[in-house]
């Protein structure tokens, strides 16, 4: 199971951690990871939504990138 699929489950399941940490060796795809992740926590349905998300101007998205 991939870790997209993981966090879905732990949504869906109503396992959410309070804070998570994407780290690896493929920083692009971590980063859509995460950001997939945050539009189906936050965002359902709603397109205006998830374009604050996918530029990072969401105001309960909180993102540090460490180059």
């Amino acid at each position: 199971m991939d870790e997209q699929q993981q966090l879905t489950n732990a949504y869906h399941s109503n396992k959410l951690s309070h804070a998570y940490l994407f780290e690896g060796d493929d920083a692009q795809t971590m980063k859509q990871v995460a950001i997939n992740f945050a539009k189906l926590i936050l965002c359902q349905t709603d397109s205006q939504c998830e374009t604050k998300v996918s530029t990072y101007n969401h105001p309960r998205l909180y993102v540090y990138i460490n180059n």
